[in-house]
C-alpha cells in the first residue's frame, strides 16, 4: 500500500481481543490417533501410516510437533518430526478452532 496515499493505514490493524483463542494442554491420551495420512515407499517396501501432526510436550517441558504412527514393523509409537526419532510425550494442545475441542478453549 502506498504511503503518500491520503487516508492510507500505515500498518495492519490489530485484531479484536475476542479473536485471539488460548488453548490448554490436554492429556496425550486424548489425542486423536486417526490415521488420515499414508505414504507408500514401494521401491524401498514401507509404508509410513500417521495422524495428523499435533504441538506435544515431554516431562521435560520440551515443546515440539509430533504424530502418531502405525504399523512400522509392527510398532506404534509418537513420531517427532524435527528430531526424526520416537518420543514419549504426556500433553497434546488441540487447534484451538478445532470442534472436538471447543470445552476445552478460552477466549480472552
Amino acid at each position: 500500500m502506498r504511503a503518500d496515499i491520503k487516508g492510507a493505514a500505515s500498518a495492519a490493524p490489530t485484531p479484536s481481543p475476542e479473536t485471539h483463542v488460548v488453548c490448554r494442554w490436554l492429556p496425550i491420551a486424548q489425542a486423536d490417533r486417526t490415521i488420515n495420512h499414508v505414504t507408500d515407499f514401494t521401491e524401498i517396501g514401507l509404508t509410513l501410516k500417521n495422524s495428523d501432526t499435533f504441538w506435544v510436550r515431554d516431562e521435560d517441558g520440551r515443546t515440539y510437533q509430533a504424530a502418531w504412527s502405525e504399523g512400522n514393523k509392527g510398532r506404534d509409537y509418537w513420531w517427532d518430526w524435527e528430531a526424526e526419532s520416537p518420543v514419549d510425550p504426556v500433553e497434546f494442545m488441540p487447534h484451538p478452532l478445532d470442534p472436538r475441542w471447543v470445552a476445552t478453549t478460552e477466549t480472552n
